[in-house]
């Protein structure tokens, strides 16, 4: 069976998710060896007792510098090995399709694979996630494809090659947002981007007023980082796919209230892209209580 080595970033995760998560990976055959990332936890984590002293389990320790600089250093430390490198989060849990992953890797001589998943919402609910039937089991046709506005494209359950890491591809940890996406689109200029079918994780849908990147809190960052990727990637292929991203981000800002800084840069990719407002999402955000 073929091999990776898995990189879970964490800071200050739930001990219960993360230690079913580890004891899930530690039954796995793939995972040859599960480096964890303690980004800053206060307090550190604990590699002393539970899954965390595995002998297969490797801890690292850096100062809180997001999960960006997290993923980065669990580049450096995987390379020692020569086997390809998976993704994860510190509360995910991982189904047997990252199997079918490792074999589509090595077969197709992909850059990255990325995978069919779940998703638990806070209520338990589970929401399947399949991949688009167009590019199940095949590369993406279009570079700019890592664009769209599906979960397919994010860190968690994203597959790597050894080779493509060696050479220096990192995550940008400038971005608070969007970093997933735009490492893959670098990946994208090294090789292929091949979609797996098969459900290979279960992820956490985390509650939008949980203090996480995906509450409203952090739409500013989110407004900013969109922003960034479009001046940087935007092409004619993917400008649809950062219209539609940029659409529901304003209609969420509009919604929620979100501090005025997000609600301008928003306006202003709107404008510098000739992209129309809906009226309704310019109402909307008028007459929303509490807006600063």
């Amino acid at each position: 069976m073929r091999t990776c080595t898995v990189v879970i970033p964490a800071f200050n995760p739930d001990p219960d998710a993360l230690n079913t998560a580890l004891a899930r990976l530690i039954l796995a055959p793939w995972a040859k060896r599960i480096v964890v990332v303690d980004d800053g936890s206060d307090p550190p984590l604990n590699d002393k007792q539970g899954p965390l002293s595995a002998a297969r389990i490797e801890v690292i320790r850096q100062d809180n510098n997001g999960v960006g600089a997290a993923r980065n250093a669990g580049i450096d430390h995987a390379l020692r090995y020569d086997d390809p490198v998976l993704f994860l989060d510190a509360d995910d849990e991982t189904r047997d399709g990252i199997a079918h992953a490792l074999e589509l890797l090595h077969e197709l001589r992909a850059s990255a694979v990325v995978s069919a998943r779940e998703e638990r919402t806070p209520a338990g609910d589970i929401i399947k996630k399949p991949v688009p039937s167009e590019w199940s089991g095949q590369p993406l046709p279009h570079l700019g494809d890592v664009f769209r506005p599906i979960a397919l494209f994010g860190a968690s359950g994203l597959l790597v090659a050894h080779g493509v890491l060696r050479v220096g591809l990192r995550f940008d940890a400038s971005l608070s947002h969007g970093e997933d996406r735009d490492f893959l689109r670098k990946a994208a200029d090294v090789g292929p981007v091949v979609v797996n079918p098969h459900t290979s994780l279960m992820v956490r849908l985390h509650d939008e007023h949980a203090n996480n990147l995906t509450s409203a809190a952090h739409d500013v960052r989110r407004a900013r980082a969109l922003a960034a990727l479009v001046e940087r990637w935007c092409d004619d292929h993917s400008e649809p796919h950062f219209r539609e991203s940029a659409r529901w981000l304003l209609n969420r800002v509009a919604k929620q209230g979100s501090h005025r800084d997000a609600w301008r840069t928003l306006v202003e990719l709107h404008a510098s892209r000739s992209w129309p407002i809906p009226l309704k999402t310019r109402l909307r955000r008028l007459f929303k209580p509490g807006v600063s």
